[in-house]
């Protein structure tokens, strides 16, 4: 990953979310599986909106004509966030390309005492394309993702019915993503 793609990537979250972005590394965990050019970003609650949100940063192999990169919110400052998305990197990188509409087994709760172990890959709708889309230097194009926990139950309704019938559930029911303990909308 180079540089110009780390700084245009950094700024461009910056700009759409108002706030400086820290670096949040893994000591242990899945992080030796990936280069050490690979971070999560962490942005605390702004102006804008009152919650913390960690990103990542390298996340498709740099050859990658299509890059994706994640975001996903917490309700506080945690390293849940960073290693879930160490985590779903590795995955991502080991061939399990994902693009929205996706959905994988994180394989224990996103935070403690969460109902959800699942993740969805969703456009980011809360910031809308402005987020979603980043043209960079090198003309490849990359797509900033949004990772939303879900329940099993949630993720075997988007099986059944797609991803549009589950976010609509969401909508419907107003739920608030960044409760860990939130039920299961189905």
């Amino acid at each position: 990953m180079s540089i110009s793609y780390t700084a245009e990537l950094v700024a461009h979250y910056e700009k759409n979310w108002r706030q400086r972005a820290t670096y949040r590394r893994l000591l242990r965990g899945p992080g030796h599986h990936l280069p050490r050019s690979f971070k999560v970003l962490e942005f605390p609650p702004g102006k804008q909106r009152e919650v913390w949100t960690y990103a990542t940063c390298g996340m498709s192999p740099p050859e990658d004509r299509h890059r994706r990169e994640l975001h996903v919110f917490a309700p506080h400052e945690s390293i849940e966030p960073v290693e879930i998305l160490y985590e779903t990197t590795v995955f991502h990188r080991k061939g399990t390309r994902l693009r929205a509409g996706a959905s994988f087994n994180i394989g224990r709760p996103w935070m403690d005492r969460s109902k959800c172990s699942w993740g969805l890959v969703a456009n980011p709708f809360l910031d809308g394309p402005k987020l979603e889309h980043l043209g960079t230097d090198d003309e490849r194009d990359v797509t900033c993702l949004w990772l939303i926990p879900i329940t099993r139950s949630e993720r075997d309704y988007k099986v059944e019915f797609g991803i549009d019938a589950l976010t609509s559930l969401f909508s419907e029911r107003g739920v608030n993503f960044l409760d860990p303990e939130r039920p299961s909308v189905v």
